[in-house]
């Protein structure tokens, strides 16, 4: 698609979910991808990277964990307490 169709589907789908917030579509994203966000008035945007958010880290490129339906409770415990891997 072009960037002004890609735009135009963001800024429908803020409107439409009525959040500030995008998670990336199977975590991919470029340069193009984050002005887009921008332009559509998103604030942030989550990878599917794994890992922890820090002061440091990129407001359009935040990573976080995966929580399944298999994680254990010590497992989701190790992610809350800043310990997981």
């Amino acid at each position: 698609k072009s960037d002004q169709e890609v735009l135009n589907d963001f800024i429908r789908s803020r409107q439409y979910l009525n959040t500030s917030y995008f998670c990336y579509p199977f975590g991919q994203y470029s340069g193009t991808t984050v002005s887009l966000l921008k332009q559509a008035g998103y604030t942030s945007a989550y990878t599917t990277k794994t890992g922890y958010a820090t002061p440091a880290t990129k407001i359009y490129e935040i990573p976080r964990f995966g929580v399944y339906p298999y994680t254990t409770m010590s497992e989701f415990a190790r992610i809350v307490s800043g310990t997981a891997n």
